[in-house]
């Protein structure tokens, strides 16, 4: 049986963007269309979404949804991703209209009219899924809802899992029934977990890295539901997320200085020149240039990178580093940048642009984190031939190997000062003995990071889950 998809996702890009989530709604699904996969996603129009910009036509002007005790009249549009990969919007002014994905006080309501919603935006649309695939807490109610098609759900982020009142979900419409073990006995007793229902009525569940996919069945990165997982463990996959590989491409990037590829990496040394420029940092190319585009708080290790910040300077290497997040960093990242002018330059803002000339700039790209599922900025900095420095946990370690026939970057594992300090003191070693440091760099530079990859693996799942579902073993078993 062939799979006919309705991929649900609060965030899609270029549409509507907060974080990995949506690089993946938005990369994803054309990556199955081209493969053949009948597939159509589903996301609220928010008011930052103009009609003009992305070419939107009404598809249904009056779809009335009943939840929260009243009905409420919806519009639908249509548009595209890339590949003619189609897109169904669901617009209201009252819920959706404000210009952010999230405004926590009302996205349970606001998710939950759009889980609703989705049948009848499928309708309106002519299109007979027989796959739902739900992304995170928030489209969580829609496998909840549809029990005659196989269900997919995957874990994105464990830290938000949908926490609400039993009684607030029995009036907004979800459905309740006898609270789950977990939601007795967890992290919040006596309250309803969207995120811990949707892992038990998926026919599958999926995570973002297979080393993440282990490591949430731990109660390190469990987030209270690693019990719950680990008597799914058969149906948990982890799959490794992709990049876009045509946008980031530094064989024909417009935003960087000068275009190269693996086979020859004369721009390289332009762009970095050129970066050095921009920000300000002294114009030595043989000093190791290590980049760091990232939002900033500690999940991604910056209580490390500051702790650490002198001694790594003393290797005698410069940071590039841009990102916005917590005002402690904001104002500790400002201060480097007048302490250690000419070799420490921070740029506290969200740029496309820059981000791209840091990634084709930099000599190693930094990433510490204290945890990270998947990660696309390692992705990306291999692709643009920066060597990743990493923690060795989720998605990082499946994909930055320092030992092995073709490693591509340096890692550490425990999580500290000293054990960051040493994976930056080996790769500024390997970066000074040159030959072997442009074998890590095309090592990278070579691995398949693409979509395509990834997509196959989503494909087989998806036939899995329908076979499941033929079969009669639906969903958890307890």
């Amino acid at each position: 049986m062939q799979p006919r998809v309705a991929f649900l996702s609060a965030e899609v890009a270029p549409f509507a963007k907060v974080g990995g989530l949506g690089d993946v709604a938005g990369s994803l699904p054309p990556a199955l269309h081209r493969r053949g996969v009948e597939i159509v996603v589903l996301l609220p129009r928010y008011g930052s979404i103009r009609l003009a910009e992305h070419n939107l036509e009404l598809l249904h002007g009056s779809l009335v949804v009943r939840a929260a005790g009243r009905e409420e009249r919806f519009s639908v549009y249509r548009g595209q991703l890339a590949h003619g990969t189609p897109v169904l919007l669901l617009d209201h002014p009252g819920l959706f209209g404000e210009p952010t994905v999230y405004i926590d006080q009302r996205d349970r309501e606001r998710f939950t009219f759009f889980c609703k919603a989705a049948p009848g935006m499928l309708d309106a649309a002519g299109m007979n899924v027989n796959l739902y695939h739900a992304n995170d807490w928030h489209t969580a109610v829609s496998l909840l809802e549809q029990h005659d098609v196989a269900r997919v759900f995957t874990i994105h982020n464990m830290a938000h899992q949908g926490i609400i009142d039993v009684d607030y979900a029995a009036y907004l419409g979800i459905p309740t029934g006898p609270l789950l073990e977990v939601e007795q006995t967890g992290r919040y007793p006596g309250k309803l977990n969207l995120m811990a229902r949707a892992i038990v009525a998926a026919d599958l569940v999926s995570t973002v890295s297979p080393r993440y996919a282990r490591e949430i069945m731990t109660p390190e990165y469990g987030a209270g539901l690693d019990g719950l997982l680990r008597s799914r463990a058969d149906d948990v996959l982890g799959i490794l997320n992709g990049i876009d590989t045509e946008t980031y491409d530094p064989s024909n990037d417009p935003a960087i200085a000068a275009h190269y590829h693996v086979d020859d990496l004369a721009g390289k040394a332009i762009n970095k020149a050129a970066l050095q420029r921009e920000l300000g940092l002294d114009d030595v190319p043989d000093t190791p240039l290590v980049g760091i585009v990232s939002r900033l708080d500690d999940q991604k290790g910056f209580d490390l990178i500051l702790a650490g910040i002198e001694r790594a300077l003393a290797l005698g290497v410069q940071f590039a580093v841009l990102g916005t997040g917590a005002p402690e960093y904001h104002a500790a990242f400002a201060r480097l940048n007048v302490e250690h002018a000419g070799r420490f330059a921070a740029r506290l803002a969200f740029d496309v642009g820059l981000a791209q000339r840091i990634y084709a700039g930099s000599d190693m790209f930094l990433m510490p984190s204290r945890f990270e599922p998947c990660g696309l900025g390692q992705m990306i900095a291999m692709r643009y031939g920066s060597v990743p420095v990493v923690r060795a946990t989720g998605g990082l370690a499946d994909t930055v190997s320092e030992e092995g026939e073709q490693p591509n970057g340096f890692t550490f594992s425990e999580y500290s000062v000293d054990a960051l300090i040493d994976a930056l003191a080996r790769a500024v070693a390997a970066y000074r003995a040159r030959v072997p440091w442009w074998q890590i760099v095309a090592n990278g530079m070579r691995r398949d990071v693409s979509w395509n990859r990834a997509a196959g693996e989503y494909l087989a799942m998806y036939r899995r889950a329908l076979a499941k579902r033929a079969s009669g073993t639906i969903g958890a078993t307890g």
